[in-house]
Parts: structure tokens; C-alpha cells; sequence
């Protein structure tokens, strides 16, 4: 039987061991909740500070972006802002829940330029993007998904 620290097996990070601990202990709910709980009973692992420009997975790791007002206009404004507004789901746009359908870009925003460079359009972004805050839940979400693809691999 193989255990953490042995050669060749994969260390999973802290973050990715806590939430598979909080799930077999019978916690339902998707990373964002499990999170919310670890932070709210004093849990949440320390985590190494990761600045925003350094991480980007918050433009690399969706298949959707929610379109709120305001937000096709502010867009078209700006050249790159203009391919990010291209990707606006036609089907959706008189929808309920208009969006910006990022699966044909590989799940990246064609507005991120790149890890330590950021948002090519960041004075117009949409405001799902404004909205998103370092270190939020979400953010840390995001963080997890790609903490756990990584082990995975």
C-alpha cells in the first residue's frame, strides 16, 4: 500500500486534502460550499499566496461567463474587449441567462494574455469578471478544480 511521501505517489494539496476529507465525512455540496464551511468553522488550510497576475485560472477555467447588463456595450468598446463580446452565446441572448460561451476558446477567455500579464481588457471586463475577488470562495473553487486536474495527471 502506498502512502503520501512514498516515491511516486503524488502529493495532493492541502486545500484538494481537506475538502476529500470533509466529503467522506458525509458533506454534500461542490467545492464553493465545502470552502464556505471549512472558513466558517476555523478549517480553511493555510494556503500559499498566489497573487492574481501569477494564477489567471479564473480566465482559464470556465465553459460559461453570465452577461449582465451593460456588459456587450462596454465590450464592443475595446478591440480586445470586441473578441470576448464575439463569443456571446447567440441561443442565449434573449434567454433568461445570457452568456458568453467560452468552449470553442479551449475554456479561456480570448481576452487573457497570460499568466503574469492578466486581462487584455481588464478597464471593460464583463461584470462576472469584476465581481470575482481574489481569495473568494469561487476564487479558491477555481483553484481547487485545477489543484485536483493537476493531481489527477
Amino acid at each position: 500500500m502506498s502512502r503520501l511521501g512514498d516515491p511516486g505517489v503524488r502529493e495532493v494539496h492541502p486545500l484538494v486534502a481537506r475538502l476529500l476529507v470533509l466529503q467522506a465525512s458525509g458533506f454534500r455540496g461542490d467545492a464553493r460550499a465545502g470552502i464556505a464551511h471549512l472558513r466558517s468553522i476555523g478549517e480553511l488550510p493555510e494556503l500559499e499566496f498566489v497573487s492574481c497576475l501569477a494564477c489567471g485560472l479564473c480566465c482559464q477555467m470556465h465553459d460559461y461567463i453570465e452577461i449582465q447588463d451593460g456588459d456587450l456595450a462596454r465590450l464592443e468598446s475595446d478591440p480586445i474587449g470586441a473578441k470576448v463580446a464575439a463569443c456571446a452565446d447567440p441561443g442565449s441572448l434573449r434567454s433568461s441567462q445570457p452568456r458568453f460561451d467560452l468552449t470553442g476558446c479551449g475554456r479561456t477567455c480570448p481576452a487573457f494574455q497570460g499568466p503574469h500579464k492578466g486581462c487584455g481588457c481588464y478597464e471593460v471586463r464583463p461584470q462576472a469578471c469584476r465581481d470575482f475577488l481574489p481569495g473568494s470562495n469561487a476564487c479558491l473553487a477555481v483553484r481547487v478544480a485545477a489543484f485536483a486536474e493537476r493531481d489527477r495527471s
